[in-house]
């Protein structure tokens, strides 16, 4: 019997393909037509050949954790100190000195995108109290102007404007604060094709600018997962088109501290987990490294208050999304809130919460017509109101004092807690001006789904006041 490779190269010498006199170790080569491609009427492949391309080393922000020109992701519950260790690691590079694990951090610019926290009662006094530069540290607005019109930012339709900002700053990290929340509307967040199409953007444009981005997500509520995957809201293409993924969770022996674990690390080896905890109300990275992997962290009995405040405002989110252009008849909203791991009863509770008014349409004499939900009319007014849509310089912020942080301790220097190095120039910065300096160093089955499981649970945010 004849194998399939000899037929083959018999094939291909009777075509006249090969030379039996070119075989090499019974390998034949196929004539190459090196001619240029002739012009095609349509979109064109970009082909190269990989002896053209120049290997190149990757480059870290924070060595095994946060590479330049990549997406990171830093997933967790809310409370947890997300937002929080987003802004110490911006105050780090706002001075240049040392990381938690004690390699040296690039002296840069940074730039905050954040939809949570306010700039001027919350942003700007976080980093005071990390003792940032925060000359060196820009947020851009939620919106963006159009004319005479604002529209909200979004990453699917404004990803030039952002990358003409980093350029100009010379920000060499961009912190998008939550994520899901400028992925763009009428992206469908758990479509691998809608969220691949704009990841993949980001990642050219974190590519070409040379910066770090992090973006900042919550996990949802499916507490006996212990799968990072599959515990980060939204479709798995986020962590998928990651090359950096780290979990914070709280530690499983003590309820007053945190870890930061890494769940994917494609671009080096696996670096140690870190703890931190809240010293006077500041953020501290602990010294030594924490012996707790990412599995261990999410194992079961860690769902808590906070992780059933998050399926609330995931709940609410997703219906002012949903809602926003009009009403929508009910079956369709729960066939996508079941696509989202929402709950009928979260569901239900963030429809009352958000005061959504049902009302029933007639299709006349055809038998047809259904209930529809739709938001109260102040709710659609409050989804128009815009932010300031400028750059705005933090330094140029008077940052908002409330009562009770009249009597809070005197900031802590910005390194590591107990940190017995030498400490680095940090006045050296103040004699550049405000010039951007380089860097220096879908679905699961249906089963699954009806198993999952509503707890009842408030929407108050953490003592730490992180969403």
């Amino acid at each position: 019997m004849v194998s399939p490779f000899d037929a083959l190269k018999e094939l291909e010498q009777q075509a006249g393909l090969t030379d039996p006199s070119e075989e090499s170790n019974g390998v034949f080569e196929r004539e190459r037509d090196n001619r240029p491609l002739a012009p095609f009427d349509g979109p064109e492949l970009v082909v190269r050949t990989l002896a053209d391309v120049k290997p190149e080393p990757v480059e870290f922000l924070w060595e095994k954790r946060i590479p330049l020109g990549k997406l990171t992701l830093v997933a967790g519950d809310p409370g947890l100190g997300k937002s929080w260790m987003s802004l110490d690691i911006a105050a780090r590079i706002s001075l240049g000195g040392i990381w938690p694990d004690g390699g040296r951090v690039p002296h840069g610019d940074v730039i905050i995108v954040t939809a949570e926290d306010g700039l001027a009662d919350t942003v700007r006094p976080r980093l005071d109290r990390l003792e940032a530069d925060s000359r060196r540290i820009h947020s851009i607005a939620m919106n963006v102007r159009h004319g005479e019109k604002e529209i909200p930012l979004s990453l699917n339709e404004h990803l030039p404007q952002i990358e003409q900002v980093i350029a100009i700053k010379g920000a060499i990290m961009l912190v998008i604060d939550p994520l899901l929340a400028f992925t763009g509307r009428g992206v469908d967040t758990h479509k691998s094709s809608e969220v691949r199409a704009v990841l993949s953007q980001v990642a050219a444009m974190a590519e070409r600018s040379a910066c770090a981005v992090i973006g900042i997500m919550h996990l949802n509520k499916r507490g006996g997962e212990t799968s990072a995957f599959q515990r980060i809201t939204a479709s798995t293409d986020f962590t998928a088109a990651a090359r950096s993924v780290l979990v914070v969770g709280k530690h499983p022996d003590d309820d007053n501290r945190r870890v930061l674990a890494p769940a994917k690390t494609n671009l080096s080896e696996e670096p140690d987990s870190l703890g931190y905890h809240f010293v006077d109300g500041i953020f501290a990275w602990e010294r030594e490294p924490v012996d707790i992997n990412v599995h261990a962290l999410l194992a079961p009995g860690k769902v808590d208050d906070a992780e059933t405040s998050s399926a609330l405002r995931e709940a609410k989110d997703f219906l002012v999304d949903v809602l926003h252009d009009g009403p929508v008849l009910k079956q369709q909203i729960d066939r996508e809130a079941k696509g989202a791991w929402i709950t009928i009863a979260t569901l239900r509770r963030a429809k009352d919460s958000l005061a959504v008014e049902v009302n029933r349409r007639s299709d006349g004499n055809k038998g047809g017509g259904g209930w529809y939900w739709s938001l109260p009319q102040d709710a659609q007014d409050d989804q128009t109101v815009p932010r300031d849509t400028e750059d705005e310089r933090l330094a140029n912020l008077t940052p908002s004092v409330s009562p009770s942080a009249a009597s809070t301790p005197p900031p802590r220097k910005m390194f590591n807690e107990g940190f017995q190095g030498e400490m680095p120039d940090t006045n050296e910065h103040l004699a550049r001006g405000s010039s951007s300096p380089g860097i220096e160093g879908e679905q699961e089955d249906e089963v699954r789904k009806a198993l999952i499981f509503d707890a009842d649970g408030g929407d108050d945010a953490d003592e730490w006041g992180e969403a």
